[in-house]
């Protein structure tokens, strides 16, 4: 029994690719305001553990997670790329709708049959399970005997199981997806053969959980979350309907049509547009036109990327999908070296303050309007400050 090694794997807290449901696989994006609630749960799960090490995938949302609870253990967070989380080629940073839509054969694979998962430039289960097995298999020589953890990602979770616990890649499908910050335990005979203690504990996290709050990891009998995508508008086209989409939303936020100028919208779409196409989107769901992004970038200066709007149908309010269309917004700014995001909100319109707010989005400071005063928000789309303490 002695020479026995338990082998902790830890999943990273709730993070952007999550939420804002795109493929971030090696597109290394940060932790939400969720997450980061997740990490002090975790930590606390962590109390009385005593690791020798803690290892984690180089990607920011890995590191940040292990440094939640080996910190307080006074232990580094020593990284190896091999734990990062699969390679997805021509999907990173694509939203989720988008690679269903134009991979249909890839997509459901990759949801339902991981080992037939083929995609151009990016890699496959058994690619993933190689490397991360060879990780582990060495962090297990290394503390023999003896506990050691590993912070990484969903699907290399899966393939890393797969490899230690002698799932072939064909039966991935019977090692269950785990949730946002939640704790594995395998212990580790001396021949390497590995028996699982727990897999996916994450009942600490309560009301916290990422995936009680989704269903695309279900069985296929379930209803999917929906997964929008966001299509550049033809201006030549379809000026009516964009013009139509703003005068809704101010209807929707001033209940009366006076004030709002078609001529003027029109105008600052274009000029929206000028400055790059995808400033100018409309949200679809498949095949149909759901909502509106505008982003103002020839008004966003220095460091700010500004959102001039957000807007959905109304049988598309209330379900938690306004965040998707703030996750195109954070792509499309970080991309231009913005830091944060900033919009404006009418006071009295509480479901988008709430929404915002609960979006990561503070109030920073007011701006008078012709029907009112607008609040402006912002937040920031850089990693928090506890970066600079992952080595």
């Amino acid at each position: 029994m002695g020479d026995v090694t338990r082998l902790y794997i830890v999943r990273h807290a709730e993070a952007e690719g999550n939420i804002y449901r795109r493929a971030h696989g090696q597109c290394d994006g940060i932790l939400m305001p969720n997450g980061l609630a997740q990490l002090e749960r975790l930590a606390a799960r962590f109390q009385g553990i005593t690791p020798e090490a803690v290892y984690a995938s180089d990607l920011y949302r890995a590191r940040r997670t292990a440094l939640a609870f080996a910190r307080p253990m006074g232990l580094p967070v020593r990284t190896d790329e091999r734990l990062r989380e699969i390679g997805l080629g021509p999907w990173e940073d694509k939203p989720w709708g988008w690679c269903g839509r134009e991979y249909p054969q890839q997509f459901p694979a990759f949801m339902r049959k991981l080992a037939d998962f083929r995609l151009d430039g990016a890699e496959t289960l058994r690619q993933v399970g190689d490397r991360t097995e060879a990780a582990a298999r060495e962090i297990i020589a290394r503390h023999r005997g003896g506990t050691a953890v590993i912070v990484t990602h969903g699907m290399a979770i899966r393939a890393l199981l797969g490899r230690l616990l002698g799932v072939a890649d064909e039966h991935i499908e019977r090692i269950r997806h785990v949730d946002n910050a939640s704790l594995t335990l395998l212990r580790v005979g001396p021949d390497g053969a590995a028996e699982a203690e727990t897999v996916g504990e994450a009942e600490y996290l309560g009301e916290l959980s990422t995936l009680a709050k989704q269903s695309w990891w279900r069985s296929q009998e379930e209803k999917p979350d929906i997964g929008l995508w966001f299509r550049p508008a033809d201006l030549r086209r379809e000026a009516d309907e964009l013009v139509g989409r703003q005068r809704e939303t101010w209807l929707r936020v001033y209940g009366v049509e006076a004030g709002f100028d078609a001529d003027a919208a029109l105008e600052k779409t274009r000029a929206m547009a000028a400055a790059d196409p995808r400033c100018v989107q409309f949200v679809m769901d498949i095949d149909k036109t759901v909502g509106l992004l505008l982003l103002a970038l020839h008004q966003s200066p220095g460091s700010m990327g500004h959102i001039a709007l957000i807007e959905l149908d109304e049988a598309y309010c209330g379900q938690g999908l306004g965040i998707q269309p703030v996750g195109e917004a954070v792509s499309f700014y970080r991309a231009r070296g913005r830091a944060a995001l900033r919009l404006y909100v009418h006071r009295e319109n509480r479901r988008a303050v709430r929404f915002y707010e609960k979006s990561g989005f503070l109030k920073t400071g007011e701006k008078p309007a012709s029907h009112g005063t607008l609040d402006i928000m912002c937040r920031s789309i850089l990693p928090d400050r506890e970066l600079n303490a992952v080595q």
